[in-house]
């Protein structure tokens, strides 16, 4: 809390890169995150292994995410426990803004099932230009198997089929 404090008091102090990787965020954290989302440059952030997504915390984070003047190059999410219902509001806040669906997205080991996996295809077949890199590791949900959950959600979507 503090060290955001500081960031936003002197944005030129703020990194290009940031990693807050297993820091336990819950929704105040979020509130502060949002914030430097919001009203810096940041090139990249890491948001992995949290597990902080509240309904609250994570529409802190997308409200951020579809204000920001400009994208990210590089955002990490992954091993956050993210369910469909987290994906389509992350999904939902990136893509209103063409211009802001990063070139790189990490999502390893997250719970994305079908209807995320729609949302996700969705967000990304808007991006003007492709994306670089979009690891999907480990990824699905009890019951189906990972692959086939992820395929029938990227398949469902007819702009990135032939």
């Amino acid at each position: 809390k503090e060290l955001i404090s500081v960031f936003l008091d002197h944005p030129k102090m703020i990194p290009k890169k940031i990693c807050l990787r297993k820091n336990s965020m819950r929704d105040e954290s979020c509130s502060y995150i949002s914030q430097i989302l919001y009203n810096t440059g940041l090139e990249e952030i890491d948001l992995g292994e949290n597990n902080f997504f509240t309904p609250r915390g994570l529409k802190s984070i997308g409200r951020a995410l579809a204000g920001r003047s400009l994208a990210f190059r590089r955002l990490e999410l992954t091993d956050n426990s993210m369910r469909n219902k987290h994906f389509l509001t992350i999904t939902e806040a990136i893509g209103t803004r063409l211009d802001l669906i990063p070139s790189e997205l990490n999502l390893r080991g997250n719970l994305i099932g079908v209807e995320g996996a729609k949302s996700l295809s969705r967000m990304l077949s808007r991006r003007k230009s492709p994306i670089n890199e979009l690891n999907l590791a480990e990824n699905g949900r009890k019951g189906k198997t990972r692959i086939s959950a992820l395929l029938e959600g990227f398949l469902a979507n007819p702009a990135l089929t032939p």
